[in-house]
């Protein structure tokens, strides 16, 4: 693994290293006193164990890569769409990433490819809570939502998935977080951006989402 280590000065990138878990303390050792204390703190934060999640009858280990295979129900997803939108080959599908050695199974049931069309929570509802009734009894592996609407996360969560995936970060529907926190669902919070700017400071565009 390899880490970045990112310095800044009134919000300007002035250096940029990347480092290995054996090389950290070299690099932790050449950042300024006034910031080395708290980059102690998050690298010691970072190599913490993780305890694994407990998933329905799966245990998901955090010290280990885990694969989520990714199952668009859309006509309009940008790698697949079209290929399983109907309740057949999405459960094929669901079923042949299970046997290649995904260790999830994310459900998405609106594109978020550029120029996508968005649809309504009712028609996302249409789309993913057949497909996770059909796949819970069916496979042992956990079923993520991949939503950022409120009244579709409840339904799916419902319905049987155990994650709640959300790629605008809680922030494009009030409610979302609402819905997590009741569940007490693992939940996957994303960073994202409406628009392509290949000039932007990531990192700057990070802080300032969340």
């Amino acid at each position: 693994s390899r880490f970045a280590v990112v310095l800044r000065r009134d919000g300007v990138v002035v250096e940029r290293w990347l480092a290995a878990p054996d090389s950290m303390a070299e690099i932790l050792g050449r950042l300024p006193d006034e910031c080395a204390a708290e980059a102690e703190t998050q690298w010691s934060n970072l190599a913490l164990a993780q305890p694994p999640l407990e998933l329905s009858a799966r245990t998901i280990r955090l010290d280990q890569p885990q694969v989520m295979g990714i199952l668009n129900v859309t006509p309009d997803s940008f790698s697949d769409g079209g290929q399983f939108d109907r309740l057949n080959t999405a459960v094929e599908h669901a079923a042949a990433m299970t046997e290649a050695g995904a260790d999830i199974i994310d459900i998405g049931g609106e594109s978020t490819r550029p120029g996508h069309a968005k649809v309504d929570a009712d028609t996302e509802i249409a789309r993913v809570i057949p497909v996770i009734r059909e796949l819970r009894p069916r496979i042992g592996l956990p079923l993520s939502i991949d939503t950022s609407k409120a009244a579709v996360a409840e339904r799916a969560l419902s319905a049987g998935a155990t994650i709640l995936n959300d790629i605008w970060g809680l922030q494009r529907d009030p409610e979302i977080a609402s819905v997590a926190a009741a569940f007490d669902v693992e939940t996957i919070v994303m960073h994202n951006r409406e628009t392509v700017d290949g000039t932007l400071d990531i990192f700057a565009d990070l802080e300032r989402f969340f």
